[in-house]
């Protein structure tokens, strides 16, 4: 595709930032490559893609490759048609392009249809818009993609009336289906001319019983269309201009809003952030860094934007003064202590872990939501709980003992998963998340109880105990990750409390760990003899014929999606192999959790 046209995928990121169209244009590095987490969101996308065009028996695909050209000129031949059913079909007009997921022609008039594995629940269809009757920022984007759609093809068939709609999962319907994930697979055929991977969806199932199934909702867009179409070409405009003659960087203000830009990247080249930010981009400590940084001042204009425009980009260019609140706390903390270089610990915090009861639980979760539901009875996007860890202490000085669970059969798993964790930690002692993702899969579970009919009252009274289902209610776990943000810092954490960023702190800077006996097995350090984060020691294990290991949430639920429903599901060995992955992932995962408690007792005085 040439350079000088604004596809769909080009508009949605120069609307989050009109200087990431010339980085994309020109192929800068972006960390939304070799993402886990954005390859998983990706690959719901395509199979809520299949499933929708099953939808539609007598659609046509429009290909892709024999290029974008052919595609063009295909779609204008099948356009030709008075009635037509279209996938992907290739538009051009003025400069600009798109592929539509679904469009529907019955004589001058065309059905657009967007299709998104993002959730929608029907019972709330006022959800696009806030109370004052604007557009939720929640949607924008997506409302914005259909609209860009809508302008292209009104401009390509001026005659044409077109209807507008999004299509996506809906969190109001249950499944008929067992298994229905199961029906999808996918296969990576190379890369398309744009170089990103070409995939293809594999359907195996029953359509006629999909399509009665009907978890996909279309919902009418024409209202939201209508109100975003003046900004959208006034936007579209601007970034066509900059296509036009060669490719022209429209250069946006440096602000807060470029934190977490995916051209912010440590490469030696083309590094799209050091390209807006220059000098800027080097200094360090770095105030984008700072916690919550652009909430001081107020949102509607952060103090830290100011300071950015006057070339103050230290983290220590803050002033204190502008410091206020709960944030403003951990703000001094970090400021003070990064400038020192040295690790804090509120000695407050030994009271509060003198108050914790034996034994010590320290527990993970490894969980899944998919746009398509794993079982018959589920909703899209409904949790399901496929894996604990847990290390207990039983008494002061003992060695923790591990205990775990992962679920490997074909069956829903949320019901044993909590009834053998409850039967493992029972009702005694303290217990803890980093977090609060263990308390919100529990209260899911809680609410399954009802909607599946489970019949187990102990298991209801423990979650009930367990969780924590309201603003001031007492419950039982501990967060590990508030018990940080309030009490402990390490100038290696930067502005954050993530046990991925907590633990390499703490074990990159005290040796002594290294040498506490239950720790031994992560110790590992790279070719320059530096100490290596337990999460790049963990062992890798030949899957068909290529070397796997997971070293963080995202892998893992894909890992466990390739188990039961992947297509090595049936291999006795390889579904081994995924499980041991996904053990010691889930193993580490609580032991990083007694590495932070074992070093704050060892800074506190406490055994």
């Amino acid at each position: 595709m040439k350079t000088n046209h604004l596809s769909k995928s080009d508009f949605k990121i120069a609307c989050t930032c009109p200087s990431k169209l010339y980085y994309k244009k020109k192929g800068y590095p972006s960390s939304m490559q070799n993402n886990e987490y954005i390859e998983l969101l990706a690959e719901g996308g395509y199979m809520v893609g299949k499933l929708a065009q099953l939808y539609y028996p007598e659609g046509i695909e429009v290909k892709t490759k024999k290029g974008t050209k052919y595609a063009i000129d295909e779609t204008k031949e099948l356009l030709k048609q008075d009635k037509v059913i279209l996938f992907e079909p290739a538009i051009e007009s003025n400069h600009k392009i798109i592929r539509v997921d679904v469009l529907i022609k019955d004589g001058k008039h065309f059905d657009l249809i967007e299709v998104k594995s993002k959730s929608y629940d029907s019972r709330k269809p006022d959800c696009f818009y806030t109370q004052a009757g604007g557009i939720d920022s929640k949607w924008r984007k997506y409302l914005e993609d259909v609209t860009y759609q809508h302008m292209v093809l009104k401009e390509a068939f001026p005659e044409a009336d077109i209807t507008p709609f999004l299509m996506m999962p809906d969190k109001a319907i249950d499944t008929d289906i067992e298994g229905l994930l199961n029906w999808f697979s996918l296969s990576c055929t190379g890369e398309s001319e744009t170089g990103f991977k070409s995939i293809e969806v594999n359907f195996t199932g029953d359509a006629q019983a999909l399509r009665a199934d009907a978890i996909l909702t279309k919902v009418n867009v024409i209202h939201a269309v209508e109100r975003l179409m003046p900004q959208v070409m006034a936007k579209t405009e601007t970034y066509i201009d900059s296509l036009k003659e060669g490719l022209v960087k429209i250069q946006e203000p440096i602000s807060k809003a470029c934190k977490n830009c995916e051209y912010r990247l440590n490469v030696q080249a083309n590094s799209g952030f050091h390209e807006c930010w220059c000098e800027l981009a080097r200094v360090e400590p770095h105030i984008l860094d700072l916690y919550y940084m652009g909430a001081i001042g107020g949102t509607k204009d952060p103090y830290v934007n100011r300071l950015i425009k006057q070339g103050k980009v230290c983290l220590f260019d803050m002033p204190k003064e502008q410091l206020s609140g709960k944030r403003g706390i951990r703000q001094e903390i970090q400021i003070k202590h990064t400038k020192e270089n040295k690790e804090w610990i509120d000695p407050a915090l030994k009271e509060i872990m003198q108050s914790w009861k034996y034994p010590l639980h320290f527990i993970d979760f490894e969980t899944s939501t998919m746009a398509l539901p794993y079982h018959k009875g589920m909703r899209p996007y409904e949790t399901i709980a496929f894996q604990w860890s847990c290390h207990t202490f039983e008494k002061p000085g003992s060695e923790p003992i591990h205990r775990e669970w992962i679920n490997t059969k074909n069956a829903f798993p949320n019901f044993e998963f909590a009834e053998t964790l409850m039967d493992t930690i029972g009702i005694k002692g303290s217990v803890f998340m980093w977090a609060y993702h263990e308390n919100s899969t529990l209260k899911a579970i809680f609410d399954q109880l009802d909607k599946y009919d489970h019949d187990n009252q102990d298991l209801r009274n423990w979650i009930a105990i367990m969780a924590k289902f309201s603003k001031d209610e007492e419950y039982r776990m501990v967060n590990m990750d508030k018990l940080t943000l309030e009490h402990y810092f390490h100038p290696d954490m930067k502005g954050r409390t993530s046990l991925k960023v907590t633990l390499p702190a703490v074990w990159n800077n005290n040796p002594y760990l290294h040498e506490v006996p239950y720790f031994k097995k992560y110790v590992g350090y790279d070719k320059a003899g530096n100490i290596l984060d337990p999460y790049k020691t963990l062992e890798a294990i030949a899957i068909a014929e290529e070397s796997e290991v997971i070293k963080e949430g995202t892998g893992a639920m894909r890992a466990y999606q390739e188990m039961q429903y992947g297509l090595s599901s049936t291999d006795p060995t390889i579904k081994e192999n995924w499980t041991k992955l996904l053990l010691q992932y889930c193993e580490l995962d609580t032991m990083a959790m007694v590495i932070v408690y074992k070093h704050w007792c060892k800074l506190l005085g406490l055994t």
